[in-house]
């Protein structure tokens, strides 16, 4: 999305050659160079130099003969709009878990995995090899109404953001591009091989949604999730509908939620979680499975675990019968 702002002016009493228009970024604060090379004929003039998030101000003057008169105007500008940006998927009751599956959720014992947040599952019970020396900043839920509650709350979100109107179709292998927020879709498979970069344009509040059809794959050794611009990590969702395949040493950022399974290779550093809504998460040794891209942190905790309410008392009875 590009941006621009146009000032007007009314014309100087007296005779002039032309104007000048100088920015900055607070009023009374603007550069000594003007934006014109030459005088500008007539009483306006378009910025098209200007970045999201950003108030300017501007100072005009007249010219005549080479004569500049001093300020005769001052503008300031509303703040230059972001590019228009996805509503947040709201995880609810799965958002304090940093692992949360169907089934079964393995690690290679020994290894140097790190988790923040609560580790769930719903409706199975085998969670292995997360003994010493791996970390755990939450709670286990396994088979509970905290895990159900979740299972149930990523459902809902990732219906609802595979349900959202996509604004772009991507390649096959988003790897080497440069993605701004927004709602990106795939009809079957989708790769990331290199430098994929996420640019929220200096706007934390930036959402990215990847609706893949089938398989989401990340190449061995040479798969890195670049966020720039203040982009964070828990607004990006990769919403995948079978199943995910993290490469070894890949460097990934957001939230998976597959219908399916999620397999992380060696070595491979999440900030984000991992979701697997009918099947398994392996992992096969990680270094870290975060919000922070290199310390342990709290995710919010997760409701208690409470069995839901019976449903009210019947209001009547109806009894119909057909001749």
């Amino acid at each position: 999305m590009a941006n621009h702002i146009t000032i007007n002016w009314n014309a100087s009493p007296t005779p002039v050659s032309g104007y000048n228009v100088y920015r900055g970024g607070a009023d009374g604060n603007e550069s000594s160079i003007s934006l014109n090379n030459s005088p500008i004929v007539g009483t306006t003039f378009t910025d098209n130099t200007v970045f999201p998030g950003i108030v300017y101000s501007y100072s005009v003057t007249a010219v005549l003969n080479g004569i500049e008169s001093v300020e005769s105007i001052d503008i300031v500008a509303p703040i230059v709009p972001h590019a228009p940006s996805p509503v947040l998927l709201d995880l609810g009751a799965a958002s304090g878990f940093g692992l949360l599956a169907a089934t079964t959720i393995t690690n290679v014992p020994g290894s140097s995995t790190f988790i923040s947040g609560d580790i769930g599952l719903y409706p199975g019970t085998s969670v292995t090899g997360f003994g010493a020396p791996v970390q755990v900043s939450g709670s286990y839920h396994l088979a509970d109404y905290v895990a159900g509650y979740a299972i149930n709350s990523a459902q809902a979100a990732f219906t609802l953001g595979m349900n959202l109107v996509s604004g772009s179709v991507m390649p096959a292998d988003i790897g080497g591009h440069r993605l701004v927020p927004g709602v990106y879709s795939v009809a079957t498979s989708l790769a990331i091989t290199g430098v994929l970069v996420l640019d929220a344009g200096s706007n934390p509040n930036a959402i990215w949604i990847f609706q893949i059809g089938s398989t989401l794959t990340t190449a061995a050794g040479n798969s890195n999730i670049v966020l720039l611009g203040g982009a964070q990590a828990s607004n990006i969702f990769w919403l995948v509908g079978s199943s995910a395949t993290l490469g070894t040493g890949t460097t990934f950022a957001g939230n998976i939620i597959a219908q399916a399974s999620v397999t992380v290779g060696t070595t491979a550093a999440i900030s984000g979680r991992i979701i697997a809504l009918t099947g398994a998460i392996t992992l096969d040794g990680n270094e870290a499975i975060t919000f922070a891209p290199s310390i342990l942190i709290s995710l919010p905790p997760s409701p208690a675990n409470i069995a839901p309410a019976p449903p009210s008392a019947p209001v009547g009875l109806a009894i119909t019968s057909e001749a």
